[in-house]
């Protein structure tokens, strides 16, 4: 075999080999992707779910519709609220939303054990903070990604 006959050889199996790994990485990183896309919409779907449920049992705090609060519906509510964390919701809260459902946990917690009329607008505001938060998580307050066609 003269050194030409080698030399196309060689090429075509290193053409091959560079192929082949680009193939091998171009589909690992699709698969990851469509994994990771497939992961996002599940836990999408879940979030969306247990948030509506955390979203409604913060009704007594509406600006437009107050309930009137004493000391044992927010004892109640607290306890609706833990219940709700550890059986329903909590694992798919986001660091930012988790944290507001705390603060306003702790006030809640804290209107159980004294006069919650008192500590009303301190609720209503951590209560819309964690709805805010919650609209930002599960992006309800962004514009459609499509615009929408005229009809």
């Amino acid at each position: 075999m003269n050194s030409a006959s080698l030399a196309g050889v060689v090429g075509a199996v290193s053409a091959a080999f560079v192929t082949g790994l680009l193939t091998y990485l171009a589909t690992a990183w699709k698969v990851r992707r469509d994994l990771q896309v497939e992961y996002d919409r599940g836990l999408r779907t879940d979030r969306l779910k247990a948030y509506a449920q955390l979203w409604a049992r913060t009704r007594p705090f509406s600006r437009y519709a107050p309930a009137t609060m004493d000391a044992y519906r927010c004892s109640r509510l607290v306890e609706s609220l833990s219940d709700w964390y550890y059986a329903e919701g909590g694992m798919y809260l986001s660091t930012a939303t988790r944290d507001r459902y705390f603060a306003f946990m702790d006030i809640l917690a804290q209107a159980g054990d004294s006069d919650a009329q008192a500590r009303i607008e301190l609720l209503r505001d951590s209560a819309s903070d964690l709805r805010t938060q919650i609209s930002a998580d599960v992006g309800t307050r962004k514009p459609p990604l499509l615009a929408p066609t005229g009809g």
